[in-house]
């Protein structure tokens, strides 16, 4: 007979109302090198101009570590591409067959202007769920650089060894 091992847990609900991104403006230059976007409070239509605020820095950082006020995957994401770029695949339902599933197209980020051509860190952690998941799903792909887990808001010093950890 094999015992069940107890799990150590820890509730979350004492999490809720806690900060888990930077004070301040949604976006911030931290340095002359780096610039930070958090999607809490972030604005889609505004994303073009966080772009072009960005756009002589060498790092972006984005912020995902609370749940992003607006559904910006395509309006900041397809700024961060030079070319399609999936990122996602879903399955339906083949109704004719029950149990067999079909995949739908692959979800693509489609560039648009200005581009960001800097590296780019995803700063994500346990407040990271659902949209903010996907999210992180797309700018990853878009990116190809890190998807880094961070707990609380870091110096700006922690944040260039993200992008430059050469320097």
């Amino acid at each position: 007979m094999v015992s069940a091992a107890r799990v150590p847990s820890s509730r979350l609900s004492g999490l809720a109302g806690i900060p888990h991104d930077r004070t301040g403006d949604t976006f911030q230059l931290l340095s002359d090198d780096v610039a930070y976007v958090k999607l809490s409070s972030v604005k889609a239509a505004d994303a073009a101009s966080y772009v072009n605020r960005a756009k002589d820095t060498k790092g972006l950082i984005i912020d995902i570590r609370n749940y992003p006020s607006e559904f910006v995957v395509f309006a900041l994401g397809s700024l961060l591409v030079e070319h399609p770029t999936a990122f996602a695949r879903f399955t339906k339902g083949d109704l004719d067959n029950p149990g067999a599933f079909d995949w739908t197209a692959p979800v693509q980020l489609m560039p648009q202007s200005p581009h960001y051509s800097g590296k780019i860190v995803i700063l994500v952690d346990e407040a990271s769920i659902s949209q903010s998941e996907y999210t992180a799903m797309a700018f990853r792909a878009a990116s190809a650089q890190s998807l880094w887990e961070a707990r609380r808001p870091a110096p700006t010093a922690t944040y260039r060894r993200l992008l430059f950890p050469e320097v």
